[in-house]
């Protein structure tokens, strides 16, 4: 019995589970007695190679044909994020010590109301730290009156 295990499994290259199978006997037994033969660490070399060959032929045939399914609101989110990033970065990188006051005011526009000529105070109703400008001035010409008939 066991010569046919020898020969089944290093000859027929079968599996050690298909052996067990077919001679009616646990794998564990079928596994003992492969393992005590000399033939076994370079069978089990062989057999390895093999496995991740046909892997890595199967993976390339997946990814060769994979296609990622992306949703269109998805991808539009997306590229209006990136814009968002892009637009931060480069305002981010105008002065060595963060964002402009220019870009900080714009985008806290809400804060702000305008005064009688034309610049952009901090509402008292507001508690924002020391770093939010109180007032800013706007490069606004004042209009005289006689100027706006």
């Amino acid at each position: 019995m066991k010569e046919d295990i020898l020969k089944m499994y290093f000859e027929e290259h079968m599996k050690q589970k298909d052996i067990a199978e077919i001679l009616n006997v646990t794998a564990q037994y079928i596994s003992k007695v492969v393992a005590k033969d000399n033939r076994y660490l370079d069978e089990k070399s062989l057999r390895h190679k093999e496995a991740r060959k046909r892997k890595a032929e199967y993976n390339k045939e997946y990814y060769s044909t994979y296609e990622r399914k992306y949703d269109k609101s998805s991808k539009e989110d997306y590229d209006k994020l990136r814009a968002l990033l892009d637009s931060d970065a480069r305002q981010m990188s105008v002065h060595s010590y963060g964002i402009s006051k220019d870009a900080y005011v714009k985008s806290n526009l809400g804060a702000y109301t305008q005064d009688k000529n034309g610049n952009l105070v901090l509402d008292d109703n507001i508690d924002a730290s020391y770093a939010l400008p109180k007032k800013y001035k706007r490069n606004v010409k004042k209009l005289y009156k006689e100027q706006v008939r």
